[in-house]
């Protein structure tokens, strides 16, 4: 009782402090957060966002973000990169992004001399950003694991790898399993999909496609980022030409939805993002 009042006190000052309180597990990284420009010190020029990682609104490439934080004195956090590098080069390619942040530089590491321990992904100067308050109380290292839906779904303080591991397969393989593939069909005949209009759209808008040949029957079918079917329409047969559908997202929530038009002879898959 009297470690969870202490804690809660500690919660309480920092808030005061800051004006805010720390995310919870479960909670949406908020609009501001994600889109708080983040300064590369190492390992990229420039600045990025939490948002570029926001499957709603960059096109559907859904990744899971990984947040270390940590100071350049921490022994610990030293530790923990060489395991970092390696499950950086072992995920990225199936939709694992690294963010690590640092501060209290030059005791004894700058940024590009933490970058020379092996640290190869993106390092943060978070002097000037204190991005560390928006999930604790400063402690390092301490890691963040967010969805590709913006959630945050684990806050660690500490490293450990095969807790990490298992948390890492468990988000990658939470990653939608759409393939989008745009490509005109190699099979001759079918019919060709053009992109999506308007896109953003809210809450209508047009699937335009040209039929080449014969006849063909084609069903419409629309999913969301999970995966789940929201809508599907009856097969129809068209003649040859151009055609349009248009499609109603009223009462869809708002994110990233794929358009499939399927025929006996071709499927193809546009993707557009509903913003109400």
């Amino acid at each position: 009782m009297k470690i969870i009042t202490f804690f809660t006190a500690l919660v309480g000052a920092f808030s005061l402090l800051t004006g805010q309180i720390p995310y919870d597990i479960g909670a949406t990284i908020s609009l501001e957060h994600r889109e708080t420009e983040l300064a590369l010190c190492a390992n990229g020029d420039g600045t990025f966002r939490l948002e570029d990682f926001n499957a709603a609104t960059n096109g559907g490439n859904a990744r899971v973000i990984w947040i270390s934080f940590f100071t350049s004195w921490c022994t610990n956090c030293q530790a923990e990169v060489p395991h970092m590098a390696a499950l950086y080069d072992q995920y990225q390619s199936a939709g694992l992004e690294i963010i690590s942040l640092g501060r209290q530089w030059n005791f004894p590491y700058s940024c590009d001399g933490w970058a020379g321990l092996g640290a190869d992904y993106p390092l943060v100067d978070d002097e000037a950003t204190n991005a560390w308050q928006w999930f604790g109380l400063g402690y390092v290292p301490q890691n963040i694991f967010i969805d590709y839906t913006m959630t945050v779904r684990y806050s660690l303080v500490g490293f450990d790898l095969n807790q990490t591991v298992a948390i890492l397969d468990e988000l990658l393989g939470e990653l939608p399993a759409v393939s989008v593939d745009t490509s005109p069909p190699t099979i001759a005949g079918g019919f060709t999909m053009a992109p999506v209009y308007p896109n953003p759209f809210n809450p209508r808008t047009s699937i335009r496609f040209t039929v080449e040949q014969d006849r063909e029957p084609i069903s419409l079918s629309v999913i969301d980022a999970t995966g789940r079917e929201i809508y599907r329409q009856a097969t129809r047969t068209y003649a040859p030409g151009e055609h349009e559908i248009s499609w109603d997202g009223q009462g869809v929530p708002s994110g990233l939805v794929f358009f499939i038009l399927e025929s006996p002879t071709a499927r193809q898959i546009q993707k557009a993002i509903l913003l109400k």
